[in-house]
């Protein structure tokens, strides 16, 4: 307890001086508690910080959630998200907890699970896709529990996103019934309307027999009246893995847009970000080792923003006037830390500055999350 206790508060120590150095500036790096893995971060509309991460065993290991007043400078006592311990898992880097905020702030958790493993037999079962919620009075999160219905089989991470109507999001890949092979993967998604007490059965956003990359992630934002947007990484003929964008007004009908072309004999192990301007919206995703992003909604761009090698694992925010910042790792490898580097640009897409941090500053199978503060400027979580 006492060790945990020196890291915590080392950790907070560390948030506030980095926040310190970059107090004028437009864009702050902020170090996760705890030395957490794989943050998933949000802002609500009175300017608080809500933090997921991951900590302890990469193979099975636990999911923590802080809350910050003052843009990252200090964060509250963390609060254990899952009730079943070792049940989420961070190998990989792209099957990390993802959080988001739902009616009246609520805070909503998804994450891939790590299978329960019978006492009997010794055998594991199917991975599960866990979610959960802060209970009503924001004081500990509900039991956990599988959203999946009939289409297990995860491998890359899933989405999660939720709008101010109640209505939740839960988004995965899996195979189409019994199906192995990637190209007979497919985007589901199960929806709540009534702020995650219950999800109906999952439908399909992908068509059949375009294939989905398996260790992927993938995005999801809520829309204006139930609309649903999901980026993922598809995949055919064993080497056509192009990054696609979903696209459905009322969260029946998907329409499909392909973002970037990527022919690779393997999977990627790629992601996606999505996020909300004042003009439609925006996304970040990878593409042959750079990053690359643009406006998907009314304003409509595609840049390529990183000039590094082994570019991975976007993360895009879009401020009150219209800047973006994207965030993203560069130079990561299977097991080994990378370099957390950043772009700001205007809503056309042109640069406004750049930064990186230190060099290997982003642990190995982390990722970085990139936040728009109520006042215009930026945070990145490392």
């Amino acid at each position: 307890m006492q060790r945990n206790l020196t890291l915590v508060l080392f950790a907070l120590t560390c948030a506030s001086a980095v926040f310190a150095q970059g107090t004028e500036a437009r864009v702050a790096i902020v170090h996760v508690p705890e030395h957490g893995l794989q943050p998933s971060a949000a802002v609500d509309p009175q300017g608080v910080v809500h933090l997921v991460y991951f900590v302890g065993d990469p193979r099975g290991g636990d999911l923590r959630y802080v809350r910050s007043q003052d843009a990252g400078r200090s964060f509250s006592q963390p609060l254990a998200v899952q009730q079943r311990l070792g049940s989420a898992v961070a190998i990989g880097n792209v099957r990390g907890a993802q959080l988001a905020l739902g009616r009246g702030g609520r805070v909503h958790v998804a994450w891939n699970g790590v299978a329960p493993v019978d006492p009997t037999t010794k055998k594991g079962g199917v991975e599960p896709l866990l979610y959960t919620r802060l209970d009503a009075a924001g004081g500990k999160f509900e039991p956990e529990r599988d959203v999946i219905t009939a289409h297990h089989g995860l491998d890359g991470g899933s989405a999660l996103t939720a709008d101010e109507s109640g209505r939740v999001y839960v988004a995965w890949h899996a195979p189409d019934k019994d199906a192995k092979h990637e190209d007979d993967r497919r985007v589901w998604f199960a929806m709540s309307s009534d702020d995650g007490t219950t999800f109906a059965p999952e439908r399909a956003a992908s068509a059949a027999g375009t294939g989905v990359c398996p260790c992927c992630g993938m995005a999801a934002l809520a829309l204006d009246g139930g609309g649903l947007a999901l980026a993922y990484r598809s995949a055919r003929g064993g080497d056509h893995r192009d990054a696609t964008l979903l696209v459905s007004a009322d969260g029946a009908a998907f329409t499909s847009r392909l973002l970037d072309e990527w022919k690779a004999p393997v999977c990627v192990m790629s992601t996606f970000s999505l996020v909300r301007g004042a003009r439609g919206f925006f996304g970040a995703w990878e593409a042959e080792g750079r990053i690359r992003a643009g406006g998907l909604g009314e304003t409509r761009f595609t840049r390529t923003l990183s000039e590094g090698v082994r570019c991975k694992y976007p993360s895009i925010a879009c401020n009150a006037a219209g800047e973006l910042l994207v965030a993203w790792v560069e130079g990561m490898n299977w097991s080994t830390s990378g370099t957390l580097v950043w772009r700001r640009v205007d809503a056309a897409g042109a640069t406004l500055d750049s930064g990186r941090g230190e060099p290997n500053d982003v642990p190995t199978w982390s990722t970085v999350q990139a936040l728009a503060l109520r006042d215009g400027r930026f945070v990145i979580l490392e």
